[in-house]
């Protein structure tokens, strides 16, 4: 008669491996790593940690083309007499962004 007895064998992973590309170029893309199993668990051992990691990229705003108005007339001067200032405006009337050349339509 033979015992046969289960030991324990706990998952091994490998290290992960670099970040992938960014799923957008501005405005908040996430990316991704990974790794693999090197040893499945059994017996009852540890079993295996996540095989990924997602993290969040390229979070600054996405540019902006504008078309602007006229400017319109001047503001009131900040002085009197002796060398004041005076301020014209302008406002965006319609934005678009502005993507790189490989993501245009």
């Amino acid at each position: 008669q033979s015992t046969w007895e289960c030991c324990k064998v706990s998952c091994a992973v490998s290290s992960f491996g670099g970040w992938g590309a960014c799923s957008k170029n501005c405005g908040g893309g996430t990316q991704r790593r990974t790794r693999s199993i090197t040893r499945n668990a059994s017996c009852g051992g540890t079993a295996c940690p996540a095989l990924f990691e997602n993290r969040n990229c390229n979070t600054q705003c996405c540019p902006v083309a504008c078309t602007v108005s006229a400017f319109g007339g001047w503001g009131t001067c900040s002085k009197s007499c002796g060398g004041g200032k005076q301020k014209k405006s302008t406002d965006c009337v319609a934005a678009r962004l502005r993507l790189p050349k490989a993501h245009r339509g």
